[in-house]
């Protein structure tokens, strides 16, 4: 992912913002995980491939096999499954949280990190790893919180989980 002053409000971030939230809080913190453990052999760029360790790609299919194994029954069933279970945290926790007024308001950063620079090194284009000195302009930031929503299934205004959501994770 292209973390570029070009790139840094692409809604791709959205996205994996979303699929890391859900495989954190789904099959991590749910089963008692935690990153020391697993997350370093099925992300890592730095494990060989020839080891066959890792997917070419991170999956959430790794965490289920070894809490199954751990337990010695299906704790979890895929996955797909554990991602899920993610996503139906998430949006039960926000729920609460609208229940006790917070809107999309609420969902800001503080003031000084659209002022103050920070440097820093991150991913750019190809992968490359690049020197940043920036900001977060606000505009892109608010962009960026609306793709959030959108790919959470979440008003674009409220913030709130749809009803449509809520009804998808059985959460009516």
């Amino acid at each position: 992912i292209d973390y570029s002053d070009e790139n840094y409000f692409d809604p791709i971030h959205a996205k994996t913002a979303k699929w890391a939230q859900d495989g954190d809080i789904g099959m991590k913190r749910s089963t008692i995980l935690c990153d020391y453990g697993p997350f370093p052999i099925y992300a890592s760029w730095f494990v060989g491939k020839e080891k066959k360790f890792r997917p070419e790609h991170p999956s959430p299919e790794l965490e289920p096999l070894m809490v199954n194994a751990a337990v010695g029954r299906e704790l979890i069933a895929d996955g797909n499954h554990g991602m899920k279970m993610g996503e139906r945290f998430w949006n039960l926790e926000r729920a609460i949280m609208m229940r006790e007024g917070r809107t999309s308001k609420d969902d800001k950063l503080a003031d000084y990190m659209h002022k103050k620079k920070k440097k820093g090194t991150v991913t750019g284009p190809g992968g490359k790893t690049i020197k940043i000195n920036r900001t977060i302009d606000r505009a892109g930031f608010e962009g960026l919180k609306t793709a959030y929503y959108k790919e959470r299934g979440w008003d674009v205004t409220t913030g709130h989980p749809t009803r449509k959501t809520l009804e998808r994770l059985d959460l009516k």
